[in-house]
């Protein structure tokens, strides 16, 4: 597993009082998605899990089809030496003129399906716990103070947790799990700890995940795109309280 954090000296002020001490930080590197011998974006994270956070990344441009079967799925090699992640796709299919292949990270996402897939009920305690559990197990966070997780939860237990510098990023990386696995987003929550803005939103839409639990707030965009795609949104979940936001009846009382 590549290194997540780093140890600098730093000059730490505390109540007044100065003091030379190591801290660790979290690790920031840029890779590159090669696909058909060109560049086709540049993110910025946490250089772990890269091939599902390709994969993910690649489903989002809509590269990847998520109803083919799992054969059909591009590999992905991370060539650490040079900060790459080569794509691969079976047989001579290689996409690299598909229109979107220019978009850097910023782009525009893939369009969301229209038909909604089945959506699961969560109970209000559960879902409270699946964020506390997120919390609980996000160590880099512990460690660096410096990096988002995101998960998905089902069956009272975390199916994936992914923590990366990025909270693009680690949201990718689940959903490129869940994709290799052939697990459906549909029938998880998903829980992260970082704000659910409209960029978010839309990517969750883009995804497939009927029901969406962060620690921290919501935007206005967020909000927006979840009632426009049918997507049940929480946030501020802490302790025993909640807000929901879109949705609500797939949150029901315990």
């Amino acid at each position: 597993m590549s290194q997540r954090s780093v140890s600098k000296r730093i000059l730490a002020i505390r109540s007044g009082q100065p003091s030379w001490v190591d801290d660790q930080v979290v690790i920031e590197q840029a890779i590159d998605i090669i696909v058909g011998e060109r560049k086709h974006a540049t993110l910025l994270c946490t250089p772990e899990h890269v091939d599902e956070m390709v994969i993910g990344y690649l489903w989002w441009q809509g590269l990847v089809d998520p109803r083919a079967s799992r054969d059909a799925l591009p590999a992905v090699r991370h060539e650490e030496a040079t900060s790459a992640a080569n794509v691969m796709w079976p047989g001579a299919r290689q996409p690299g003129d598909h229109p979107r292949s220019d978009l850097e990270t910023t782009g525009t996402p893939a369009q969301a399906g229209d038909a909604p897939a089945p959506s699961p009920v969560f109970a209000w305690d559960s879902v409270l716990q699946a964020v506390n559990a997120l919390e609980t197990a996000n160590r880099l966070f512990v460690e660096t103070g410096g990096a988002h997780a995101c998960g998905a939860w089902r069956d009272d237990a975390l199916l994936v947790i992914r923590e990366d510098v990025s909270r693009h990023c680690a949201l990718d990386k689940v959903a490129g799990h869940l994709l290799m696995q052939d697990l459906d987003p549909a029938s998880c929550l998903l829980v992260l700890t970082s704000r659910v803005s409209e960029s978010i939103a839309d990517k969750v839409a883009v995804f497939g995940f009927r029901v969406i639990a962060s620690r921290a707030a919501p935007t206005d965009k967020g909000i927006q795109v979840c009632e426009e795609h049918g997507i049940t949104l929480a946030g501020f979940c802490r302790g025993s309280r909640m807000n929901v936001y879109a949705y609500p009846e797939r949150i029901v009382r315990s």
